[in-house]
């Protein structure tokens, strides 16, 4: 897969105000002095090499077999195949297709590629310290909290994207406006994720959450890094009474960020442009825990 060189748009950034109370607001990375060009140029290879995102695409597979045979998974049939990619109850599931339905499973390929990385944040005096910890290792200071085990089983982002001065200077950035609205919180344990999407005509990428929070206290959902032969798509902020506060298409270099406890947010379907057979999102999100 060919992926072209992202360059910065000139533009005049605004810094981001909230528009309602707490943490809510679109932003771009100009607004943190951030060349997008640069940040590119150094991770746009990466995401060629992202991992399938096994636990969607497992998902859509069963989805499919249950509608085409009108059945049923238990939830232990459906845990196993989830989490270790075999299953008799599958197999014996395969086995029933007709030769239509057995071509349509096997074009069912991945459509989300995914890493992680984690880090933590102290406070110290109002700034951020910011450190790394290991994808795969179970944190007990932070179980309590977002159940560190649950990262097991990821790749971790390569080390070059990991520590690229940017992303550490995203991640104080938005820990220290956590910090700063918790005055009380000491640690903050954030999960980032690479993502790669691919969008065709055949199967445009519907966001399987829905509207939906992440399940931490401050969230990311998405800083987009590319927009490759893409249409447009929304990305929506609402309260809990379903009012739009943030509606933004995210171009390149931006993203939105609000408190996952109070607020929902949601993706539009994402489609190649019509002149493409295939589209691409390339992207960042950060979910923020304050232990």
């Amino acid at each position: 897969m060919q992926l072209p060189l992202i360059k910065a748009k000139a533009s005049v950034s605004v810094a981001p105000q909230p528009k309602v109370h707490g943490l809510v607001f679109k932003f771009s990375l100009g607004d943190l002095n951030i060349n997008l060009g640069n940040l590119a140029q150094t991770v746009l290879s990466s995401f060629k090499k992202l991992p399938d995102d096994f636990e969607l695409h497992r998902t859509e597979q069963l989805s499919f077999l249950e509608s085409a045979l009108d059945m049923q998974f238990t939830d232990r049939e459906r845990s196993r195949y989830l989490v270790q990619g075999e299953s008799s109850a599958v197999s014996v599931a395969i086995s029933k297709l007709n030769q239509n339905q057995v071509k349509e499973y096997s074009a069912l390929g991945p459509t989300r590629f995914r890493r992680l990385a984690r880090y933590v944040a102290t406070a110290h005096q109002g700034r951020a310290a910011i450190g790394r910890m290991p994808v795969n290792s179970f944190d007990p200071q932070a179980a309590g909290k977002h159940g560190s085990q649950d990262f097991l089983g990821f790749c971790e982002v390569d080390e070059q994207t990991a520590t690229h001065p940017a992303i550490l200077e995203l991640v104080k950035y938005f820990c220290e406006k956590i910090f700063a609205e918790n005055p009380n919180a000491k640690r903050i344990d954030v999960a980032m994720h690479q993502m790669h999407i691919i969008a065709s005509k055949e199967r445009p990428f519907i966001t399987p959450e829905g509207i939906h929070q992440k399940g931490c206290d401050y969230t990311i959902p998405e800083l987009v890094i590319g927009n490759i032969n893409l249409q447009p798509s929304n990305s929506t902020i609402y309260d809990a009474f379903n009012n739009i506060l943030v509606y933004a298409n995210l171009n390149e270099g931006e993203g939105i960020f609000h408190d996952d406890h109070v607020y929902w947010h949601g993706t539009s379907a994402m489609q190649p442009t019509k002149d493409a057979s295939m589209g691409h999102r390339l992207s960042f999100g950060f979910d923020f825990y304050i232990s």
